[in-house]
């Protein structure tokens, strides 16, 4: 056996142990999300008949939902903000009784976005997003809705525990409807920068190795 041959072994091994580090490192460093998202559109809650009204049940969407969250059919309440804020399907969710609403998980989740409409008068809006057992939210959006259309709220919060929703003024008259919620939408992972050259320097070595076998 030639002296190349006994040595060609050790560097196609070396080169693939390198290949395996780094491809599994890359791997890791991958864009991933924390969980899979969820579109949340009320449309395959239990089915109402125009004029009906329910509560969305906890444990819809793996969230809980206060007691005034609730949905109904859009299309049953025209020339209203229940009907031209209604994004897909048939159903919308509301603030029933013109009362603040809110969702929780004890687990934890993120708040990417949703649709709000108000369902008769122009009125303002706020949300709070609070993360573990804080009294004190750690994130807070004031948006100004009407009932001519939808508008898209861009919250991405992370790690909540809980988010309420409320009118400047509650009462009758001032409920509002969200449609089409994104919860946890996966995150995109970024390497730091030692980890990235780390990586990159494994394959320049792999790619010597093997330049050096041929």
């Amino acid at each position: 056996m030639s002296r190349f041959a006994t040595t060609a072994k050790p560097a196609r091994a070396a080169a693939r142990h390198v290949l395996g580090a780094s491809a599994l490192a890359l791997a890791l460093f991958a864009p991933a999300g924390q969980a899979v998202a969820a579109l949340v559109t009320f449309d395959d809650l239990p089915a109402l008949a125009n004029g009906q009204y329910a509560r969305v049940s906890d444990g819809y969407a793996g969230l809980k939902w206060s007691e005034h969250f609730s949905y109904v059919k859009a299309s049953g309440i025209p020339d209203s903000g229940y009907a031209r804020g209604n994004v897909s399907g048939d159903y919308v969710a509301y603030a029933a009784q013109g009362q603040p609403i809110g969702i929780s998980r004890d687990s934890g989740f993120d708040l990417n976005s949703g649709y709000f409409t108000s369902a008769w008068i122009t009125q303002q809006v706020t949300a709070l997003g609070y993360v573990g057992d804080a009294a004190d939210p750690a994130y807070s959006m004031t948006f100004t809705l009407n009932n001519t259309g939808p508008l898209l709220i861009e919250f991405n919060w992370q790690d909540l525990a809980r988010v309420t929703f409320a009118q400047t003024s509650p009462g009758l008259g001032t409920q509002f409807v969200i449609d089409n919620l994104v919860i946890d939408e996966p995150r995109q992972s970024v390497p730091e920068p030692g980890s990235l050259a780390l990586v990159i320097g494994g394959l320049a070595l792999a790619g010597a190795l093997s330049r050096r076998r041929a």
